[in-house]
């Protein structure tokens, strides 16, 4: 699988927007096991994700390169990782 783009929880998971088959967010847990994250409801390939507000990311199901690219909200139930970057 390859992967295209990771994001944070506050309590340390990261999630991983890929290209596995059949679900392309998998979400790596602080002890290190692997799960797919609503495994019957997102598909793949997963090119980004970016969160949102509250407990919501946006994840990009597609890929720009065959121009069929859908934005799915999905609410985790989690905040994101404090952010450090630029302001």
């Amino acid at each position: 699988s390859e992967l295209n783009a990771f994001t944070l929880s506050e309590e340390g998971k990261m999630y991983l927007a890929t290209d596995h088959s059949p679900n392309g967010i998998l979400v790596v847990n602080e002890d290190g096991s692997l799960l797919s994250l609503y495994s019957t409801a997102i598909g793949t390939p997963i090119s980004d994700i970016v969160w949102g507000n509250k407990n919501f990311f946006y994840a990009v199901q597609g890929s720009a390169n065959n121009q069929n690219v859908t934005v799915i909200k999905v609410n985790i139930g989690r905040n994101s990782a404090p952010y450090y970057g630029r302001k």
